[in-house]
C-alpha cells in the first residue's frame, strides 16, 4: 500500500448533476460527523443551489440548477484509492431544496456554507472518514487566531479530468484579514491564494509554525500543527465599470459554523 496523508482522503470530489443528468460542474466537500451515528456532506451553499449565496442570482447563463451530487465512499482502507460512487438528492424538479440545510441563523444574510445528511447505505460496505472523527483536527474548539500571512493550505479539487484520481490538490495560501475582523459581519476572514474553480467547499488548514509558549526556557519553541480552520468558499468578484476581475484573494468561512448548523438541524429533530 502507498503511504497516504490523511488531510488527503478528507477532501471529497462531487460531480454536480441536472435533472436530465447533464454534467454541470464540480465541487469539493467533506463529511462531518453528527450525534446518533448520522453523517453529513459539507460544501458551499452555492454548490448545494447553484446560486449566489448573497444575490441567489443563478451562476449559470443556462439557469440550470443541481439536482443530486455524486460524492465516493471509500471501500478498503488498504486501498484508499479505490472509492465507491453514491448520489445524494438536492431538490425536486421544481428546484425546491429542502434535502439540504443552511445556517439557522443567518438566512437573511446567509454564510456561504450547506449540509446534507448522508443516508446509510444497506447491503454495502463503503463508508466515509469525517472531518472531526480525530481529536487533532480542533473542530470542537473555538479557532484559535492565526495572524495575517500565518500559511494555510486548502485541499480541494479543481481539474475536470482529477488527473490525482480521489486525491485532492493541495494549494498554498496565507491570511490575508485579521480573522477576528470578521468579513460582512460574518465568521470569515480572506486568504491569499492561487485557487481555482472546483475547490469551492475546499477544507482548509493551518499548517504553518504554531508556537508553543515561546517564553519557557524548556518546552516552548514551535510545533507543526494542521488543525482544520474552516470552509473555502471561492474568490472574490469585484466589479469596476461593469467588469468583472476575478481576485486571488478569497474567503473561508469558520469551522464554528459547521457546529452551529449541525447541532440547530439535530436539535430540531429531536423536538419532532
Amino acid at each position: 500500500m502507498n503511504v497516504i496523508d490523511r488531510n488527503s482522503i478528507l477532501s471529497v470530489p462531487l460531480t454536480l448533476r441536472a435533472q436530465n443528468n447533464e454534467r454541470l460542474g464540480n465541487a469539493t466537500g467533506f463529511f462531518w460527523r453528527g450525534a446518533a451515528g448520522r453523517t453529513y456532506l459539507v460544501s458551499n451553499r452555492h454548490v448545494f443551489t447553484g446560486n449566489h449565496y448573497q444575490t441567489n442570482a443563478c451562476l449559470r447563463n443556462d439557469s440550470a440548477f443541481p439536482m443530486t451530487i455524486e460524492y465516493p465512499r471509500m471501500v478498503n482502507v488498504q486501498h484508499p484509492h479505490e472509492r465507491a460512487v453514491h448520489t445524494v438528492r438536492l431538490c425536486d424538479e421544481a428546484g425546491n431544496c429542502s434535502e439540504w440545510c443552511g445556517h439557522p441563523i443567518h438566512d437573511t444574510a446567509p454564510v456561504d456554507i450547506g449540509f446534507i445528511e448522508v443516508p446509510s447505505v444497506a447491503n454495502d460496505s463503503s463508508y466515509v472518514v469525517a472531518i472531526n472523527d480525530r481529536i487533532e483536527y480542533e473542530c470542537g474548539q473555538i479557532l484559535k487566531r492565526y495572524p495575517p500571512g500565518f500559511e494555510l493550505i486548502v485541499a480541494g479539487f479543481f481539474l475536470n479530468d482529477r488527473p490525482t484520481g480521489y486525491f485532492p490538490t493541495y494549494i498554498r495560501a496565507s491570511v490575508a484579514s485579521e480573522m477576528d475582523a470578521l468579513y460582512h459581519g460574518k465568521l470569515a476572514f480572506l486568504i491569499d491564494g492561487q485557487t481555482s474553480s472546483g475547490m469551492s467547499g475546499s477544507p482548509v488548514y493551518a499548517t504553518g509554525l504554531d508556537a508553543i509558549d515561546p517564553t519557557k526556557k524548556f518546552g516552548g519553541g514551535f510545533k507543526t500543527t494542521s488543525p482544520f480552520v474552516g470552509i473555502y468558499s471561492g474568490r472574490i468578484i469585484e466589479v469596476e465599470d461593469e467588469k468583472k476581475r476575478e481576485l486571488q484573494v478569497g474567503v473561508v468561512w469558520r469551522r464554528e459554523l459547521i457546529s452551529e448548523m449541525i447541532a440547530s438541524y439535530e436539535a430540531k429533530l429531536g423536538d419532532k
